[in-house]
């Protein structure tokens, strides 16, 4: 498993123990407030796990002789657009 792999699952189970953590604070009759913050650091991890353009932005903006390829730019479009529509498709969710 690479680097970035290993950063990911991270990621998931971040966000999955957030989760867990807030529906945990909900069934005991805690703060909104705090179920809330557990919730929203369940979706913040998890879009850091989805991110996957950050770690080749940071390797081709600081790492000595990086040399992106224009299949990987065409990639990484890809993958933008990818992102970006499905967190429009969650904000547009009623």
């Amino acid at each position: 498993m690479t680097d970035a792999e290993q950063l990911v699952e991270y990621r998931i189970e971040q966000a999955e123990e957030s989760l867990e953590s807030a529906e945990v604070l909900l069934e005991n009759g805690m703060s909104p407030r705090s179920v809330t913050n557990r919730a929203y650091y369940a979706a913040f991890y998890a879009v850091l796990a989805l991110h996957k353009l950050f770690d080749k932005r940071l390797e081709f903006d600081y790492k000595d002789r990086a040399n992106p390829t224009e299949a990987s730019a065409v990639e990484n479009i890809r993958i933008a657009k990818e992102f970006v529509a499905r967190i429009k498709a969650l904000i547009a969710e009623p």
